[in-house]
């Protein structure tokens, strides 16, 4: 198993925004596999789940941590905050 695959078995697995705790977990079982950082194991779930949700928003997440939703949170009141006082909203996802 490679990188990418643990990551999208853990994230099928229902696991959408870990927990600090839960990402320094993931990276020690990733780095079996090559170098990797805690930074890149968190924005990977950060850019799958928000490429999720812009695809198909509608979909219920359950399993996000408390952590993860205060994140959240403040990534969209941030981006309405930039829209009401822009009139555009800057957003990007990464893959």
């Amino acid at each position: 198993m490679e990188q990418k695959e643990v990551l999208e078995s853990i994230y099928r697995q229902g696991i959408y925004l870990p927990t600090w705790d839960e990402i320094g977990r993931i990276t020690k079982q990733l780095q079996a596999y090559g170098e990797v950082e805690e930074e890149n194991v968190f924005y990977w779930f950060h850019n799958t789940l928000m490429d999720e949700m812009l695809t198909d928003p509608y979909v219920p997440r359950t399993q996000v941590s408390t952590d993860s939703k205060f994140f959240l949170l403040i990534f969209f009141k941030n981006i309405i905050n930039i829209n009401i006082l822009t009139g555009f909203t800057l957003f990007s996802v990464y893959r």
